[in-house]
């Protein structure tokens, strides 16, 4: 193929908008000079993954994945160089050259990768061409509800028990180390290639770049011996963690919806847009995985989970409501009374299914109703346990009125008092008789008070933060801890647990987390704007009448020492402050 023009790629490697295309991939804040993010290569629930627009480079302090742009692109969508650059080009509005004069010699893994998809997008036409040669395959097909349309798009074949797919292959010239590397073939103890799949339906594995990089085959027949489902085996296109079935076809109406509905099978995915709903992808194996969800995380940032009715469907929720738990997804339930999506809307139909999506539960009600299936809350000491299951998600949740819903909700449901699920969210022992233990028993003044209740407003509310130290500054705190506070809180974007759970000290958490759940008990979370006021000029006058003093204090010591100089300075001072 010929070579891109030398002229794009200086111009995709010049291209100084790191920051914007990544962007695309990862929810990345400003933090000085860089950005941060979540690293979208490995799990974590702190960010570690900054990106330098200066320099055009990005790194990850927790697996220490770095480069530049392209090489970025390579590795998050799976593509070669060239591929990279034009899709670089294509995002940045650079217009696309060949050099005809050149040819493009591709790396050996890359040249690899090329041919690889080739044979496989060749065999793909094979099989779809014994599909319809086959009408026990189309039978079946046709009886499971499929549509010839359906069947068209998703490009299902046939891996006849007469075909000789290794044969073929040779026929065509593929070498046997390019058919080892397609995954769809299996080394006998002698050596020799078997293919993986015989006698059933084929399911082409497309990804989001439109190319077949696998296959699934499932039995049909009555007495077939063999699983029920095989896939290829992993390859060097094909990576079972880093693919979602149906996605080729799913993004564009995914962007369009804004929320993808995650369900287990093949079937469930071509029955669900074979009824209109082609927002609809599928995982490749028991759960979500990390590199799952950040691929969905590109396209949408709402997912709502529609997985079998059975004991396995309901805990692939579980482990992928678990994993959710470290993204910022917004994520919710679908329970079916079918044994799984493609059952349910072939015998209940497209409005009922609607119904339910419109009607998915959150993440908390439903692990809340999983916790009391397992273990009854009538039962007392079932209660830390059921506790336990749902303070992750309670915790996760950083929007401060959704989480104060769900912990009168589940203290209610439980017969225990909220402060105490409060305490279990921020990890701070709760007294019941005393409620929250203090440090300190002594008297506060209204100043000390007053400095409180600001730090409070801050820690659980951004746009209070921005509002309260645009008027003070930290060094403006008589308590040295909350003036340490302060300055992480000017520091951070986050709030509540999620802002909590960032801070190291185990003191300085300690206190904050304490005089937050102090001014919650009390309903004084969200003041009202003259209160806000009162607290931010209690601070600032009690400083100056602070000030004052000292000076009325200094200018007798400078008068007893004849310092005519310094008592006129301090006197300038004291008008200043007098007339403020």
């Amino acid at each position: 193929m010929p070579w891109l023009a030398e002229s794009t790629v200086q111009q995709v490697k010049q291209y100084n908008d790191i920051v914007g295309i990544i962007g695309n991939y990862v929810d990345l804040k400003r933090r000085g000079r860089n950005y941060i993010g979540l690293c979208p290569f490995h799990s974590e629930r702190t960010p570690s993954f900054t990106v330098s627009p200066d320099k055009g480079i990005f790194h990850c302090f927790g697996c220490h994945e770095s480069g530049d742009l392209i090489s970025f692109i390579t590795k998050i969508d799976n593509l070669t160089f060239i591929e990279a650059i034009e899709k670089i080009a294509e995002q940045a509005g650079i217009k696309i050259e060949y050099d005809q004069s050149k040819s493009f010699e591709s790396s050996q893994d890359d040249a690899l990768k090329e041919s690889v998809r080739h044979i496989l997008y060749q065999i793909r036409l094979q099989f779809t061409q014994l599909l319809d040669t086959s009408p026990s395959a189309m039978n079946y097909l046709t009886r499971r509800g499929l549509s010839d349309e359906t069947i068209k798009s998703f490009h299902l074949g046939y891996a006849a028990p007469a075909f000789n797919l290794l044969k073929w292959s040779e026929e065509q010239r593929f070498t046997t180390e390019q058919l080892k590397k397609t995954g769809l073939f299996f080394q006998t103890e002698q050596g020799a290639l078997r293919s993986r799949f015989k006698n059933r339906i084929v399911f082409p594995i497309i990804d989001e770049m439109n190319r077949t990089i696998g296959f699934g085959g499932r039995v049909f027949e009555l007495d077939q011996q063999g699983a029920k489902y095989v896939n290829s085996e992993e390859s060097i296109v094909f990576n079972k963690r880093q693919t979602l079935y149906g996605i080729s076809l799913a993004k564009s109406e995914i962007k369009k919806q804004k929320y993808t509905i995650l369900v287990e099978g093949y079937m469930d995915v071509l029955i669900c847009h074979q009824y209109g709903f082609k927002n609809v992808l599928a995982i490749m194996g028991t759960a979500l995985t990390t590199e799952q969800a950040q691929k969905i995380k590109r396209l949408s940032s709402s997912i709502i989970l529609c997985m079998d009715s059975d004991s396995a469907g309901q805990t692939a929720i579980e482990r992928s409501c678990e994993l959710l738990l470290q993204t910022q997804y917004q994520v919710k339930v679908m329970q079916l009374e079918a044994k799984d999506p493609a059952e349910f809307l072939m015998s209940q139909g497209r409005d009922a299914f609607q119904e339910h999506i419109t009607n998915a539960v959150s993440i908390i009600d439903f692990m809340f109703d999983r916790a009391c299936q397992k273990w009854s809350p009538k039962i007392i000491e079932n209660i830390p346990k059921i506790i336990e299951c749902i303070i992750p998600y309670l915790r996760a949740e950083t929007e401060r009125i959704i989480q104060t819903h769900y912990v009168q909700k589940v203290a209610t449901v439980l017969n225990i008092e909220p402060e105490l699920i409060m305490a279990k969210i921020l990890n701070l022992k709760y007294n019941v008789r005393r409620g929250f233990s203090s440090s300190k028993n002594s008297q506060k003044s209204k100043r000390q008070k007053a400095e409180e209740f600001l730090i409070v407003f801050s820690a659980t509310d951004l746009a209070l933060r921005k509002k309260i130290f645009s008027t003070i500054s930290p060094d403006q705190l008589t308590d040295p801890l909350l003036s340490k506070i302060a300055s992480k809180l000017i520091e951070s974007e986050s709030v509540n647990a999620v802002l909590i759970e960032g801070i190291k000290d185990a003191s300085t958490k300690r206190h904050l987390t304490e005089i937050i759940l102090k001014a919650d008990a009390l309903n004084l979370i969200s003041p009202s704007e003259n209160e806000l006021e009162d607290y931010i000029s209690l601070v600032i006058s009690d400083q100056k009448e602070k000030r004052i003093s000292e000076i009325k204090d200094q200018l007798k010591t400078l008068e007893k020492q004849g310092d005519e100089e310094g008592m006129t300075q301090l006197l300038q001072e004291l008008h200043g402050l007098k007339i403020k």
